[in-house]
């Protein structure tokens, strides 16, 4: 019991030596530089995404290759994936602009 007393009195100390209505002293501790790193990890992610996409339309990735596995590139399910690829790319490259117009 005597910890717990002894931890519940330092916390109540603690918090009364904060003044949170001194501006001052959270200077720099805003979410803002968070926010901004944040969204351009979002779009370097992004970017990936949509290289690999691409990249994975245009050739046949495979660990084990056989000859029959092979498959036609020119079928619409891959002019699809190239298609999203470009469109991850686009958004990841405006994810990354834009979070350095929020760190503005």
């Amino acid at each position: 019991m005597t910890i717990l007393s002894t931890l519940a009195a330092n916390a109540a100390m603690f918090a009364c030596e904060i003044n949170f209505n001194d501006a001052e002293a959270h200077a720099g501790t805003s979410f803002v530089p968070f926010l901004g790193f944040m969204v351009f990890l979002i779009g370097l992610v992004f970017c990936f995404i949509g290289i690999v996409k691409i990249n994975d339309a245009k050739k046949q990735w495979y660990l084990f290759y056989d000859n029959r596995d092979k498959d036609d590139r020119k079928q619409p399910k891959y002019a699809k994936e190239k298609k999203t690829g470009i469109i991850f790319v686009v958004i990841g490259v405006v994810c990354m602009i834009a979070s350095f117009i929020i760190m503005r």
